[in-house]
């Protein structure tokens, strides 16, 4: 197949560039302002563009011939979305919206989505389903619930089949140990990651009295490379999907903050010294997936579901980056 990616230099799309590419040819398009052009391989095909320049990537797209279009090209940090909500309306919305309209009358056949589980944080439901109305309490979440709205009214329009993805939270790094994660968008494992690696680690935890076993925040946390494998079996299986679908990749269970914390000193073998601040506002206490529909639609088995070696790969990764 000829894939398209947006975003293929950032964390989940050089995984997914590293592994297609095996299988199909990959065109990776992405404007670098968070992605890394090292993190792919240099026999791939990369434009250096700004997605919102439609008639570039509608030419692109035609000039490729492209079958797929993955779309993952977005901004994702919660707290920095507070702080610049334009940019995050350009890129999330106004972005998805052009390579939706870039993808008309090609031979793009189904479009593929990286959403989030965002989406569900106003519902104080624990488990998520993905029949739950969307009711996202930050912007980021907004902004992606905003871009799924596109996708469902532009491709049912143009007859191209679509897979909204939403994900819980992809922690780890890749199997063979070449990418993983460069930057720091706060979040806990990558957090971790470089201070554990330090001579004495320590971080900061926020929220002792959330409504969960330990008080602190519960989540799911869901591999990078069963991500890659959920993409392979989405596009192995495209004819089982009629015209869309929306669709939950986590592990449909949960680990506290501590939890996350534990796995890191068992790794590294030493304390890591914690600061409890207080907790975050509009921060969810307790949230995991429904995976159900995954497991009995496409018949998904997870492959990599361990935290344990999660945390292992993170530090491999960081280790081998500090050191460069």
């Amino acid at each position: 197949m000829k894939i398209l990616i947006t975003g293929g230099a950032g964390f989940i799309g050089s995984h997914l560039v590293e592994e297609l590419s095996k299988n199909n040819k990959i065109i990776v398009v992405d404007d670098l302002s968070t992605g890394y052009k090292k993190l792919i391989s240099k026999k791939i095909k990369f434009y250096k563009l700004d997605i919102n320049k439609t008639l570039t990537l509608k030419k692109i797209i035609k000039k490729e011939n492209i079958e797929i279009i993955i779309h993952l090209a977005a901004k994702i940090s919660i707290q920095e979305s507070l702080k610049n909500p334009k940019i995050y309306f350009k890129n999330n919305v106004e972005g998805t919206k052009s390579v939706l309209e870039a993808s008309i009358d090609s031979n793009v056949k189904a479009f593929i989505f990286s959403s989030t589980a965002a989406v569900y944080s106003g519902n104080r439901i624990v488990k998520c389903k993905e029949n739950l109305f969307p009711r996202p309490i930050n912007l980021y979440g907004e902004t992606k619930h905003e871009a799924e709205k596109l996708i469902k009214v532009i491709c049912n329009k143009n007859k191209i089949k679509f897979i909204i993805m939403r994900y819980f939270n992809v922690v780890g790094a890749s199997k063979s140990g070449k990418i993983g994660p460069i930057k720091n968008y706060g979040q806990l494992f990558k957090k971790l990651s470089i201070n554990a690696i330090k001579s004495s680690p320590r971080v900061d935890i926020f929220g002792v009295n959330h409504q969960t076993y330990d008080g602190t925040c519960v989540r799911d946390y869901i591999d990078i490379n069963d991500i890659v494998e959920i993409h392979k079996l989405f596009i192995k299986k495209l004819k089982k999907i009629k015209k869309g679908i929306v669709i939950n990749c986590g592990y449909g269970k949960g680990y506290s903050v501590l939890d996350v914390v534990k796995n890191f000193e068992k790794s590294i073998n030493k304390k890591i010294k914690i600061r409890f601040l207080k907790k975050r506002i509009k921060e969810i206490s307790n949230i995991y997936a429904d995976n159900s529909l995954i497991k009995k639609k496409f018949k998904w088995k997870p492959k990599y579901e361990n935290l344990f070696l999660s945390v292992k790969r993170s530090l491999k990764w960081e280790k081998k980056i500090s050191d460069v």
